[in-house]
């Protein structure tokens, strides 16, 4: 099996300024590697800057999550280099107050996570198969919820299921009528690529 999302999230990426990059990480998931110690490992992190950063290391990307069964994962809210500069001094200071120095050297990383370039905010709604309530009902709903009006951005393929990318809406709303059967994550990412025997 084979998830390439490249030509559906290329689409998604703007990059008004130098200031603006997306956050791309190979990681492998315990759900793919049960001897894994935590939830997740990170094998390599990229700082897209332009879609042809994105093209230029396609290749590679593809390469190392074939050679670790790992996943590419693209958070399609832009990062601006600046906050997460900024950012990464708030929370190297906190590490420093705590004593706590083995964490310092993700720090820009951490800052990524957490910062975003407040642009056009995307969230990723995760449905896994076998579906509870058809697609077509979620995106009605959605479209309903407040703000009313088109938010469904796209629909991107996963190993179990698929993200819904959508623009922001009443979350409460959404959740009296599915009682949290789907997770809605407003800074997480979604999957670029995968590949699996």
């Amino acid at each position: 099996m084979i998830i390439n999302n490249y030509e559906k999230l290329s689409t998604l990426l703007d990059f008004p300024s130098e200031d603006i990059f997306y956050h791309l990480q190979i990681l492998q998931r315990k759900k793919d590697h049960p001897e894994l110690l935590k939830d997740t490992h990170v094998i390599k992190v990229y700082y897209i800057k332009s879609l042809n950063d994105l093209s230029d290391h396609w290749d590679e990307i593809k390469n190392l999550c074939r050679m670790f069964r790992a996943r590419a994962m693209l958070n399609i809210n832009a990062r601006s280099f600046r906050k997460c500069t900024l950012e990464s001094l708030k929370i190297l200071a906190d590490y420093i107050s705590n004593v706590d120095f083995k964490k310092s050297a993700r720090v820009f990383d951490h800052a990524c996570g957490v910062t975003t370039a407040g642009l056009d905010h995307r969230w990723v709604i995760d449905i896994d198969y076998p579906l509870i309530r058809p697609v077509v009902d979620i995106k009605d709903f959605i479209y309903k919820c407040r703000p009313e009006g088109d938010k469904i951005i796209t629909e991107i393929p996963t190993a179990i299921g698929m993200h819904l990318i959508t623009r922001p809406f009443d979350r409460k709303q959404f959740g009296d009528e599915f009682k949290n059967l789907y997770n809605i994550h407003t800074n997480n990412p979604t999957l670029l690529y995968f590949e699996r025997d």
